[in-house]
C-alpha cells in the first residue's frame, strides 16, 4: 500500500509529498497537514470536497496484516520498569513465549527478583539498573542489550511514577520528576533503541500510558498530563513508522486499575512527608484501599502479547468502567463550536 499526504493552504498551491519524506514541507506559508483516515474526510471541522487525503487508511486490518509478529520464541524484548508490577509481568510473559529479555529499572532489588523469576521460566536475561529519565544510561541499556544479544525486537516503554495535589500547588520538583520518567523515559527509549528495531526484519513497540492518559482525572496533573503525551506521541509514532518502516509496529497499552505496588503518590527521592489538600488524600486513600481489585499484572501482560503478535494499537484491559466517560468526553469534544 503506498501512502501519501498533502499539505493545503489556501493562499499557496498544494503540494504532494509521499508519507515517508513529510519532512519535506516545501515552502509553503501556514501548511496544513489534513490526514484523512478510512471515510473521514473534514477540514478545519467541516466537509471539505477540497480536503487532501491519506491513499489507505493507516489502521486499515492490509496494513496491520503485514507488520505481525506471531512468532516471539527467539526475540530479543527489552522491558523498562521492570522491577515490578505490569513491567515484571511483561518481563515473565516474553520470557514464557521463549524471548530473550532485557530488564532495566532504578530498583535494583526488585530488578534482581524479577530476573530471578524469569530465569526460574528458563529463559535467558539481561538485568541492567536503568534510570530512563537519563538519555545516556538509556544509550547504556541499548547497547548492553545489543552487545549481550545482538539486536532488539521489541521494545516496551513502561517505566512510569505518579505524584498527587492540586496542579499549581505541586512543587516544579514534583513535576519535573513525573515528566522526566512517564515522558521523556518514553522518549528516551524511543531514540536510543527505534533505530534497532528498524534494522529487524520485523519488530514493534509496546508505550505504557493508562486510562488516565485518554481521559480526566483530578489531583494527579503530572501523571495525566505525561499520560496523555504519551498517547499523543504513540499515535504520531505509528504513522510515522507506516511511512517508513511498515515492520515496525506500536501498541499503546491503557490500563485501568491494575493491582501493583505502584502508588498514586509515587514517593519521590529527596521529596519530604505526604501533605495531601483534602480531595487528593482521599483519592489516594480510595486507591490505596482498592488497588487489589484491579486486574492483575499477568492478565495485562497476556493482552499486551496479544497485541503484539496482531499489531493491535490499543490496548485497553480493565476499562470498561471508564467506557462511558471517554464516550462522553469525545462526544463534548465533536459538539464543540468550530466556527
Amino acid at each position: 500500500m503506498t501512502t501519501s499526504v498533502r499539505f493545503s493552504n489556501p493562499r499557496t498551491s498544494t503540494k504532494k509529498r509521499s508519507a515517508s519524506s513529510w519532512s519535506d514541507t516545501g515552502t509553503a506559508t501556514e501548511p496544513t497537514l489534513l490526514i484523512m483516515c478510512s471515510s473521514f474526510r473534514c477540514r478545519a471541522g467541516r466537509p471539505s470536497a477540497r480536503a487532501p487525503e491519506l491513499t489507505g487508511s493507516l489502521w486499515d486490518k492490509e496494513i496491520d496484516d503485514r507488520r505481525t509478529m506471531r512468532e516471539l520464541t527467539d526475540r530479543v524484548a527489552v522491558v523498562t520498569g521492570a522491577g515490578s508490577g505490569i513491567g515484571r509481568a511483561l518481563a515473565e510473559a516474553f520470557a514464557a513465549e521463549g524471548a530473550r529479555v532485557v530488564i532495566a529499572d532504578v530498583d535494583e532489588t526488585g530488578l534482581g527478583a524479577t530476573a530471578e523469576l524469569v530465569r526460574a521460566l528458563g529463559a535467558e536475561v539481561l538485568a541492567v539498573p536503568t534510570d530512563v529519565r537519563d538519555a545516556d544510561a538509556v544509550d547504556r541499556l541499548a547497547a548492553r542489550a545489543l552487545a549481550a544479544f545482538g539486536g532488539v525486537h521489541v521494545l516496551c516503554n513502561n517505566a512510569g511514577v505518579s505524584r498527587m495535589g492540586n496542579s499549581w500547588e505541586m512543587s516544579v520538583e514534583d513535576w519535573r520528576w513525573v515528566l522526566d520518567v512517564n515522558l521523556w523515559g518514553v522518549v528516551h527509549g524511543l531514540r536510543s533503541f527505534v533505530p534497532h528495531l528498524v534494522a529487524q526484519p520485523e519488530a514493534h513497540v509496546v508505550n505504557t500510558s493508562s486510562m488516565g492518559g485518554l481521559m480526566p482525572a483530578p489531583f494527579i496533573a503530572p501523571y495525566t498530563a505525561s499520560k496523555h503525551a504519551v498517547v499523543g506521541l504513540s499515535r504520531s509514532l505509528r504513522l510515522e513508522l507506516a511511512g517508513t518502516a511498515p515492520h515496525v509496529g506500536v501498541t499503546l497499552l491503557c490500563p485501568g486499575a491494575v493491582a501493583t505496588a505502584m502508588d498514586p503518590n509515587t514517593p519521590r527521592p529527596g521529596g519530604g512527608p505526604e501533605d495531601l489538600p483534602p480531595g487528593a488524600a482521599a483519592l489516594a486513600e480510595h486507591v490505596r484501599a482498592d488497588k487489589d481489585q484491579g486486574a492483575t499484572p499477568g492478565a495485562v501482560a497476556a493482552a499486551t502479547l496479544d497485541a503484539v503478535r496482531e499489531n493491535r494499537f490499543y490496548v485497553l484491559p480493565n476499562a470498561g468502567d471508564f467506557l462511558d466517560v471517554l464516550r462522553a468526553d469525545f462526544e463534548a469534544v465533536l459538539a464543540a463550536p468550530t466556527d
